[in-house]
């Protein structure tokens, strides 16, 4: 619902088109894996798994922002 959330907040086609989820910029998610996990119920270990995906993906994200700004 996030994403369609967004897209609705788009002004144009082509701005909801550049929606994207922060997952698709992580480097070890999967096929379909688009989620950030509620931590939660994980414990500390699932504090720390979490923080870490959140550290790699922004790291991964920060490095596509020049060619995400061209397009």
């Amino acid at each position: 619902s996030n994403q369609s959330d967004m897209s609705d907040q788009a002004p144009t086609v082509a701005d909801q088109a550049r929606v994207r989820m922060f997952r698709e910029f992580d480097p070890q998610a999967n096929e379909g894996d688009d989620e950030v996990p509620d931590p939660w119920y994980g414990g500390g270990d699932g504090f720390r798994r979490v923080l870490a995906m959140i550290e790699r993906t922004t790291d991964h994200l920060v490095e596509q922002l020049p060619d995400l700004m061209e397009s």
